[in-house]
């Protein structure tokens, strides 16, 4: 006996409560987002206009120019006046002068007491110096004292 096979038998599907699903339930006050919207509720940031010259005249402004001016004067200038001092610096190498005692002597030196008992301490001391100026294109000059 020929027999064909028999197809195998579908299933049914299990539902609960057996009930096939109907359409989709949505919330109350759920929103769409992927529906196009009416042009009125286009979220659009506000536009501004650019204006260049709107503020031109301000005192702001004026105050932030004389102020940007300023500075740039005074760096300007401290800029020259270190340059100068550099150029100064290395046309006159300034060196320290060298002092040295030659001589000195106490030529007099008295103690004396008083009826009060005090006692005082005179003297005379006589120094010579010597300056040595390292310098030669700066002087300097010392009077006698």
């Amino acid at each position: 006996e020929d027999s064909v096979p028999a197809a195998p038998m579908k299933e049914k599907p299990v539902y609960p409560f057996n009930k096939p699903p109907g359409p989709i339930q949505k919330p109350p006050g759920f929103v769409n987002n992927n529906q196009p919207k009416p042009k009125g509720q286009i979220y659009r940031a506000p536009f501004t206009a650019y204006r260049p010259g709107a503020h031109r005249g301000s005192k702001r402004n004026l105050c932030r120019c004389f102020c940007i001016w300023l500075s740039i004067v005074v760096l300007s200038l401290l800029l020259l006046l270190g340059i100068a001092g550099v150029i100064l610096y290395f046309i006159y190498r300034p060196q320290e002068p060298h002092f040295s005692v030659k001589t000195l002597q106490i030529p007099r030196l008295a103690v004396t007491t008083s009826k009060s008992g005090d006692t005082t301490l005179s003297t005379q001391v006589s120094v010579k110096m010597e300056a040595m100026n390292a310098n030669k294109a700066l002087k300097f000059f010392y009077e006698e004292s």
